[in-house]
């Protein structure tokens, strides 16, 4: 099954604890393969299924207390 890459623009990313956070939950719920944070951009970029959808993901990291600005998918 191919992958694809979501990209968000993510507000409230302070620390290793908010990047912790955001990967146990999207890992733990089956919804990320990978996931990289780069807390100093505001950016996390996420390998997901292919049934797996940008909003989706969005609203896993908006219950989390995180506020997604942009996002985008990548094939």
């Amino acid at each position: 099954m191919v992958a694809k890459t979501f990209l968000f623009d993510v507000q409230g990313l302070r620390c290793e604890g908010c990047a912790k956070k955001i990967t146990d939950a999207l890992i733990g719920h089956g919804l990320a393969k990978t996931l990289n944070v780069d807390l100093p951009q505001g950016k996390v970029t996420i390998e997901g299924q292919q049934s797996t959808t940008a909003m989706s993901l969005k609203t896993e990291i908006e219950k989390l207390g995180f506020k997604v600005t942009k996002f985008e998918t990548k094939l």
